[in-house]
């Protein structure tokens, strides 16, 4: 079999299952499996009893922890939760004002003592910790593809308990399965602007929190 062949039938192949997982699914979190091994478009969380004892009415967002080769989805996604937390609960301390407050005050918040400090200061009860997994990107010449994996979890900054948690993995391909010389240039050129797209970065960011955040409740 050709080297064309082949590749023609692993695209049809992705592009078999990925149209087979088109529908956001919300199941229980799965603590046996790594993030990135979950479903496409499935998202899985779990909602504790302790956000239904005291509902935070604010939410402190922190800095995602990102693998490498992946910081550039930090800030879309540390925007991302603060913009939909907004709409969760009365107020969101952003990464602006957080590390604004941070630098006047000289405060480490990787130290426990530290980000209670800032949650006294701006008068919040949570903390939204998040963290972003590959695979990033993948370039194929005539297919390419934009994935990471986000977690999020929302935290009580009196006594760390877990008031929800939510991970998903989401994406972005672009190409094709062209055999005609025209065609393969086109899916070329489609699947090398997909990753240096950073309008794609930002949007893949956006819908995998988005998507998250329809797991917790709204109001709770």
């Amino acid at each position: 079999m050709g080297v064309a062949m082949e590749t023609r039938l692993i695209l049809t192949t992705l592009g078999i299952f990925l149209l087979g997982c088109s529908e956001t699914q919300y199941v229980s979190y799965d603590d046996g499996r790594p993030t990135d091994q979950i479903m496409v478009r499935a998202v899985e969380f779990e909602v504790f009893p302790t956000l239904y004892e005291a509902p935070p009415n604010c939410v402190i967002v922190l800095k995602p922890l990102v693998e490498p080769g992946l910081q550039q989805f930090s800030l879309p996604v540390e925007r991302a939760f603060s913009r939909y937390l907004s709409e969760k609960v009365s107020r969101v301390v952003d990464g602006a004002k957080r590390d604004t407050i941070a630098r006047q005050m000289a405060l480490d918040l990787s130290q426990k003592s530290d980000l209670g400090h800032l949650a006294d200061e701006t008068n919040c009860g949570a903390v939204l910790i998040s963290r972003i997994v590959g695979p990033g990107d993948t370039f194929l010449l005539l297919w390419s593809r934009v994935q990471i994996g986000i977690e999020g979890q929302l935290i009580r900054i009196s006594d760390g308990a877990t008031l929800w948690r939510a991970r998903h993995v989401t994406g972005r391909s672009d190409g094709g399965l062209s055999i005609s010389p025209i065609g393969i240039a086109v899916d070329a050129i489609s699947s090398a602007s997909l990753v240096n797209d950073k309008d794609v970065t930002a949007s893949v960011a956006d819908d995998g929190v988005r998507r998250l955040m329809g797991s917790l409740p709204n109001p709770f």
